[in-house]
Protein backbone atom coordinates (compact mmCIF):
# COMPACT_ATOMS: atom_id res chain seq x y z
CA UNK A 1 0.00 0.00 0.00
CA UNK A 2 2.80 2.25 1.26
CA UNK A 3 4.61 1.27 -2.05
CA UNK A 4 1.41 2.29 -4.16
CA UNK A 5 0.82 5.87 -2.51
CA UNK A 6 4.91 6.50 -3.05
CA UNK A 7 4.02 5.95 -7.04
CA UNK A 8 0.85 8.22 -6.90
CA UNK A 9 2.24 10.90 -4.84
CA UNK A 10 5.75 10.71 -7.50
CA UNK A 11 3.46 11.07 -10.61
CA UNK A 12 1.36 14.00 -9.14
CA UNK A 13 5.19 15.03 -8.19
CA UNK A 14 5.86 15.13 -12.19
CA UNK A 15 3.00 16.29 -13.88
CA UNK A 16 2.94 19.72 -11.27
CA UNK A 17 6.59 19.96 -12.64
CA UNK A 18 5.48 19.21 -15.92
CA UNK A 19 8.43 16.99 -16.43
CA UNK A 20 7.72 14.63 -19.36
CA UNK A 21 5.63 16.47 -20.91
CA UNK A 22 6.54 19.38 -23.91
CA UNK A 23 7.61 22.70 -23.63
CA UNK A 24 6.28 25.09 -25.79
CA UNK A 25 9.28 27.82 -26.95
CA UNK A 26 8.23 30.98 -28.23
CA UNK A 27 11.31 31.34 -30.78
CA UNK A 28 11.51 34.62 -32.62
CA UNK A 29 13.26 36.20 -35.12
CA UNK A 30 15.60 38.57 -34.53
CA UNK A 31 13.60 41.65 -35.48
CA UNK A 32 15.43 43.43 -38.33
CA UNK A 33 16.57 47.27 -37.40
CA UNK A 34 13.87 49.73 -38.55
CA UNK A 35 15.15 52.29 -40.91
CA UNK A 36 16.27 54.96 -39.11
CA UNK A 37 14.26 58.54 -40.04
CA UNK A 38 16.90 60.61 -41.39
CA UNK A 39 18.35 57.66 -43.09
CA UNK A 40 14.97 57.30 -45.11
CA UNK A 41 15.02 61.00 -46.05
CA UNK A 42 18.59 60.84 -47.03
CA UNK A 43 18.06 57.60 -49.32
CA UNK A 44 14.79 60.09 -50.87
CA UNK A 45 17.29 63.43 -51.31
CA UNK A 46 19.69 60.89 -53.56
CA UNK A 47 17.26 60.03 -55.66
CA UNK A 48 16.23 63.29 -56.00
CA UNK A 49 19.30 64.68 -56.90
CA UNK A 50 19.93 66.71 -53.85
CA UNK A 51 23.38 65.55 -52.96
CA UNK A 52 24.12 68.33 -49.90
CA UNK A 53 20.87 67.54 -48.11
CA UNK A 54 21.67 63.47 -48.48
CA UNK A 55 24.91 64.13 -46.54
CA UNK A 56 23.27 66.20 -44.33
CA UNK A 57 21.21 63.60 -43.42
CA UNK A 58 23.78 60.84 -43.54
CA UNK A 59 26.03 62.92 -40.97
CA UNK A 60 22.48 62.82 -38.38
CA UNK A 61 22.12 59.23 -38.95
CA UNK A 62 25.70 58.90 -38.41
CA UNK A 63 25.35 60.57 -35.38
CA UNK A 64 22.17 59.59 -33.54
CA UNK A 65 22.38 56.38 -34.36
CA UNK A 66 26.14 55.65 -33.98
CA UNK A 67 26.65 51.68 -33.53
CA UNK A 68 24.39 50.41 -35.60
CA UNK A 69 23.97 48.59 -39.58
CA UNK A 70 22.60 52.31 -41.04
CA UNK A 71 25.75 54.45 -39.51
CA UNK A 72 27.95 52.04 -41.83
CA UNK A 73 25.80 51.99 -44.54
CA UNK A 74 25.49 55.65 -44.00
CA UNK A 75 29.19 56.34 -44.26
CA UNK A 76 29.13 54.04 -48.03
CA UNK A 77 26.90 56.30 -49.15
CA UNK A 78 28.62 59.00 -48.28
CA UNK A 79 31.26 58.28 -50.02
CA UNK A 80 30.09 57.44 -53.09
CA UNK A 81 28.58 61.04 -52.90
CA UNK A 82 32.10 62.14 -52.03
CA UNK A 83 33.62 60.21 -55.23
CA UNK A 84 30.67 60.57 -57.57
CA UNK A 85 31.25 64.91 -56.84
CA UNK A 86 34.70 64.51 -57.22
CA UNK A 87 35.03 62.90 -60.10
CA UNK A 88 32.75 65.29 -62.19
CA UNK A 89 35.12 68.00 -61.04
CA UNK A 90 38.05 66.25 -61.87
CA UNK A 91 36.12 65.76 -65.27
CA UNK A 92 34.49 69.48 -65.45
CA UNK A 93 38.24 71.05 -64.49
CA UNK A 94 39.38 69.43 -67.34
CA UNK A 95 36.96 70.36 -69.89
CA UNK A 96 37.48 73.61 -69.27
CA UNK A 97 41.10 73.46 -69.37
CA UNK A 98 40.89 72.09 -72.93
CA UNK A 99 38.22 73.85 -74.13
CA UNK A 100 40.49 76.82 -72.98
CA UNK A 101 43.38 75.85 -75.13
CA UNK A 102 40.62 75.59 -77.57
CA UNK A 103 39.09 78.76 -77.73
CA UNK A 104 40.15 81.52 -80.11
CA UNK A 105 39.75 84.57 -78.48
CA UNK A 106 41.77 85.52 -75.43
CA UNK A 107 38.75 86.75 -73.34
CA UNK A 108 37.17 83.29 -73.92
CA UNK A 109 40.71 81.59 -72.57
CA UNK A 110 41.03 83.47 -69.85
CA UNK A 111 36.97 82.91 -68.90
CA UNK A 112 37.22 79.27 -69.39
CA UNK A 113 40.10 79.16 -66.78
CA UNK A 114 39.54 81.04 -64.38
CA UNK A 115 36.21 78.36 -64.54
CA UNK A 116 38.75 75.33 -64.50
CA UNK A 117 40.09 76.89 -61.45
CA UNK A 118 37.23 76.81 -59.41
CA UNK A 119 36.32 73.34 -60.69
CA UNK A 120 39.94 72.29 -59.07
CA UNK A 121 38.57 73.85 -55.77
CA UNK A 122 35.56 71.82 -55.60
CA UNK A 123 37.66 68.48 -57.04
CA UNK A 124 40.36 68.94 -54.33
CA UNK A 125 37.11 69.54 -51.71
CA UNK A 126 35.61 66.51 -52.32
CA UNK A 127 38.63 64.64 -52.58
CA UNK A 128 39.51 65.16 -49.38
CA UNK A 129 36.37 64.80 -48.34
CA UNK A 130 36.95 61.43 -49.67
CA UNK A 131 39.78 60.95 -48.33
CA UNK A 132 38.73 61.09 -44.68
CA UNK A 133 35.76 58.84 -44.64
CA UNK A 134 37.54 55.74 -46.35
CA UNK A 135 40.10 56.23 -43.73
CA UNK A 136 36.97 55.79 -41.37
CA UNK A 137 36.00 52.93 -43.58
CA UNK A 138 38.91 50.90 -43.75
CA UNK A 139 39.54 51.48 -40.21
CA UNK A 140 36.16 49.64 -39.52
CA UNK A 141 36.01 47.61 -42.33
CA UNK A 142 34.69 43.70 -41.04
CA UNK A 143 33.44 42.86 -44.69
CA UNK A 144 30.01 42.80 -43.25
CA UNK A 145 27.13 42.39 -46.31
CA UNK A 146 24.99 45.53 -46.42
CA UNK A 147 22.38 46.07 -48.70
CA UNK A 148 20.74 49.69 -50.68
CA UNK A 149 17.51 49.20 -52.15
CA UNK A 150 18.88 52.35 -54.21
CA UNK A 151 18.58 52.09 -58.02
CA UNK A 152 20.14 55.86 -58.57
CA UNK A 153 23.12 53.84 -60.03
CA UNK A 154 22.02 52.57 -62.85
CA UNK A 155 21.17 56.46 -64.18
CA UNK A 156 23.69 57.60 -66.94
CA UNK A 157 24.10 60.91 -68.41
CA UNK A 158 22.15 61.26 -71.55
CA UNK A 159 24.11 61.33 -75.21
CA UNK A 160 23.49 65.43 -75.31
CA UNK A 161 24.93 65.64 -72.43
CA UNK A 162 28.37 64.11 -73.50
CA UNK A 163 28.42 65.46 -76.88
CA UNK A 164 27.90 69.04 -75.53
CA UNK A 165 30.55 68.38 -72.56
CA UNK A 166 33.01 66.90 -75.41
CA UNK A 167 32.34 69.82 -78.05
CA UNK A 168 33.73 72.23 -75.03
CA UNK A 169 36.34 70.17 -74.69
CA UNK A 170 37.38 70.19 -78.28
CA UNK A 171 36.72 73.65 -79.20
CA UNK A 172 36.38 75.59 -76.13
CA UNK A 173 32.82 77.14 -77.45
CA UNK A 174 29.93 76.89 -75.26
CA UNK A 175 27.70 79.18 -73.78
CA UNK A 176 27.60 79.57 -70.03
CA UNK A 177 24.34 79.23 -69.12
CA UNK A 178 24.17 76.08 -71.37
CA UNK A 179 27.55 74.37 -70.19
CA UNK A 180 26.31 74.67 -66.72
CA UNK A 181 23.09 72.88 -67.51
CA UNK A 182 25.40 70.19 -68.97
CA UNK A 183 27.62 69.92 -65.49
CA UNK A 184 24.98 70.05 -63.62
CA UNK A 185 23.39 67.03 -65.65
CA UNK A 186 26.52 65.27 -65.20
CA UNK A 187 27.40 65.78 -61.64
CA UNK A 188 23.65 64.61 -60.69
CA UNK A 189 23.76 61.53 -62.47
CA UNK A 190 27.18 60.85 -61.21
CA UNK A 191 26.24 58.81 -58.47
CA UNK A 192 25.97 55.48 -60.95
CA UNK A 193 27.66 57.74 -64.31
CA UNK A 194 30.50 56.78 -66.42
CA UNK A 195 33.77 59.00 -66.19
CA UNK A 196 34.13 60.97 -69.16
CA UNK A 197 37.58 62.29 -70.05
CA UNK A 198 37.85 65.24 -72.23
CA UNK A 199 39.33 64.81 -75.78
CA UNK A 200 37.81 60.79 -75.81
CA UNK A 201 35.82 58.16 -74.14
CA UNK A 202 37.91 56.51 -71.67
CA UNK A 203 35.13 55.88 -68.93
CA UNK A 204 35.03 54.10 -65.86
CA UNK A 205 31.81 53.41 -63.52
CA UNK A 206 31.04 53.32 -60.37
CA UNK A 207 28.00 50.81 -61.11
CA UNK A 208 30.23 47.97 -59.70
CA UNK A 209 29.76 49.08 -56.40
CA UNK A 210 27.05 48.08 -55.57
CA UNK A 211 25.30 44.74 -57.58
CA UNK A 212 22.21 43.60 -57.07
CA UNK A 213 21.84 46.16 -54.13
CA UNK A 214 24.85 44.81 -52.27
CA UNK A 215 28.04 46.27 -51.84
CA UNK A 216 30.97 44.71 -54.15
CA UNK A 217 34.20 45.51 -51.91
CA UNK A 218 36.97 44.59 -54.16
CA UNK A 219 35.54 46.89 -56.64
CA UNK A 220 34.36 49.77 -54.02
CA UNK A 221 37.89 49.67 -52.31
CA UNK A 222 39.50 49.95 -56.16
CA UNK A 223 37.87 52.46 -57.46
CA UNK A 224 37.57 55.13 -54.53
CA UNK A 225 41.39 53.63 -53.63
CA UNK A 226 42.57 54.18 -57.14
CA UNK A 227 41.11 57.93 -56.79
CA UNK A 228 43.06 58.74 -53.94
CA UNK A 229 46.18 56.91 -54.75
CA UNK A 230 46.35 59.13 -58.07
CA UNK A 231 45.13 62.66 -56.59
CA UNK A 232 47.89 63.94 -54.41
CA UNK A 233 50.51 63.17 -51.47
CA UNK A 234 48.02 63.83 -48.80
CA UNK A 235 45.41 61.21 -50.24
CA UNK A 236 47.51 58.41 -51.56
CA UNK A 237 48.67 56.51 -47.96
CA UNK A 238 45.05 56.02 -48.10
CA UNK A 239 44.50 55.34 -51.37
CA UNK A 240 47.21 52.43 -50.98
CA UNK A 241 45.77 51.20 -47.81
CA UNK A 242 42.58 50.87 -49.40
CA UNK A 243 44.19 49.31 -52.80
CA UNK A 244 46.29 47.01 -50.20
CA UNK A 245 42.65 45.84 -49.00
CA UNK A 246 41.21 44.62 -52.56
CA UNK A 247 44.52 42.40 -52.59
CA UNK A 248 43.49 40.92 -49.29
CA UNK A 249 39.99 40.28 -50.17
CA UNK A 250 41.31 38.63 -53.42
CA UNK A 251 43.66 36.66 -52.38
CA UNK A 252 41.69 33.75 -53.47
CA UNK A 253 40.64 35.06 -56.67
CA UNK A 254 43.79 35.86 -58.96
CA UNK A 255 42.18 36.23 -62.03
CA UNK A 256 39.25 39.03 -60.45
CA UNK A 257 39.38 41.82 -62.80
CA UNK A 258 40.11 44.83 -59.69
CA UNK A 259 42.83 42.56 -58.32
CA UNK A 260 44.63 42.99 -61.95
CA UNK A 261 43.61 46.42 -62.37
CA UNK A 262 45.44 47.02 -58.76
CA UNK A 263 48.47 45.22 -59.13
CA UNK A 264 48.82 47.09 -62.56
CA UNK A 265 48.54 50.43 -60.94
CA UNK A 266 50.64 49.48 -57.89
CA UNK A 267 53.26 48.27 -60.56
CA UNK A 268 53.02 51.41 -62.85
CA UNK A 269 53.46 54.13 -60.02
Amino acid sequence: MKRILLLVCLSFLLMGCGIGSPTKINATKPKTPEMPPPYKLAKEDIIGNRWDAAINKLDITIKDFPSGEYAYKSRILKSIVFMAKEKAYDSESWAYINGAKAALLDEDKKRLLEKAKNSQKQWAKYAYLLDSEMKLIIKNYDNQKVSFDLNKYNILPSDEVYRKYDWLSRFGTAEDYEMEQVLSDYINNSFGSHLLYSMGYDKETLKDVLVKGEINYPAYFYLTGKRLYRYDSKTEPTGKSLLKKVLELTQNDKYNRNRLETESLLKDK
